[in-house]
């Protein structure tokens, strides 16, 4: 039986992602595709090939016909996509017979119960298609809502692969005096529990990550205890405190949180509010997962005992790579 590892999406911010899974498991995978796009940024391994993907949905369809008529002739049987477009995947299954692969699919955040038209399509597709959601309220969903076929697994806990120390030298000042908490906000903000708790705790130091054109509108400059960037070094988010994730929970009632694995990489403490991801996460991370109710200065006391968390974090990803590997071998 022959198996592939394909990505063709390879969106920049799973290049951690990506990398973990070939690190850990590229022999388990006779082919492995990606896209041309992070040939530069991922782990160099005999069997990886890069493809380049056009931003067009045609020549992104007629890229994937081949590259699955190729598996086909090479007699891969078992496939694994990393990441997947719903529309794309649905029109591919109508010109290539699914169905003769075993075909496993990742969800990130494709569970998004404002986007119809992809939930129908997802409802749609081959029912061959396996499923791999990274949390339970995902799974429940696809199974009882879309009637597909899931098997639950982890994300990983890792950091990023290479660090980088080239901020500003005022964030080098930053860090004496008070607690630092980091906030992500990226993609999705939620600017009105950023502002409460920036008001409420002064006396902490806040670093908050944005978007550039949430940058360029100047959002959260006129607090002398924070700091506003695009990005963050590893260097740095050693030296915070805690992290703090003000999550949608429309959006991410049905997804994980990156951010969230990344701070226990860092064995920092991670705040949420009272939600659906809290509530997830919580019985799986008692010991790193903290509601927004309780005070954010008691919490950035919290100690993690060093040693604890290095074997956690090493049990956790073997345990999680030994169930992948049962799936790669049914």
């Amino acid at each position: 039986m022959k198996t592939a590892l394909i990505d063709h999406i390879s969106p920049i911010g799973h290049i951690s992602l990506i990398n973990f899974y070939i690190k850990n498991l590229h022999t388990k995978f006779d082919f492995i595709y990606l896209n041309k796009t992070i040939e530069n940024k991922t782990v160099i391994k005999k069997n990886i090939n890069f493809i380049s993907f056009n931003k067009f949905f045609f020549f992104k369809l007629i890229k994937l016909f081949l590259l699955f008529h190729k598996m086909k002739e090479a007699k891969v049987t078992k496939i694994v996509l990393l990441s997947y477009e719903p529309k794309l995947l649905f029109v591919l299954s109508l010109i290539v017979n699914l169905n003769y692969f075993n075909l496993y699919v990742f969800e990130h955040d494709n569970i998004n119960t404002k986007k119809i038209f992809n939930l129908f399509l997802i409802k749609h597709l081959p029912k061959k298609i396996i499923h791999l959601p990274y949390s339970l309220p995902a799974k429940k969903y696809l199974k009882k809502k879309l009637r597909r076929t899931t098997l639950l697994i982890n994300h990983p806990i890792i950091k990023n692969d290479k660090i980088s120390d080239n901020l500003l030298k005022k964030d080098k000042l930053f860090f004496k005096g008070k607690n630092t908490i980091l906030i992500p906000t990226r993609h999705h903000l939620r600017e009105l529990s950023i502002l409460k708790v920036l008001n409420i705790y002064k006396n902490i130091n806040f670093i908050i990550l944005l978007k550039n054109s949430n940058l360029k509108k100047k959002k959260f400059f006129n607090y002398r205890n924070t700091i506003t960037l695009n990005y963050i070094t590893e260097n740095h988010i050693s030296k915070i405190d805690a992290i703090y994730l003000p999550v949608d929970d429309n959006i991410y009632k049905y997804r994980v949180s990156a951010w969230l694995y990344r701070g226990i990489a860092f064995k920092k403490k991670v705040i949420l509010n009272n939600n659906s991801l809290f509530r997830f996460e919580k019985k799986r991370f008692p010991n790193y997962i903290l509601n927004s109710k309780l005070d954010f200065n008691k919490i950035c006391k919290l100690y993690i005992n060093k040693k604890k968390h290095h074997t956690f974090v090493k049990k956790y990803n073997i345990s999680l790579l030994n169930n992948f590997k049962k799936i790669l071998t049914k």
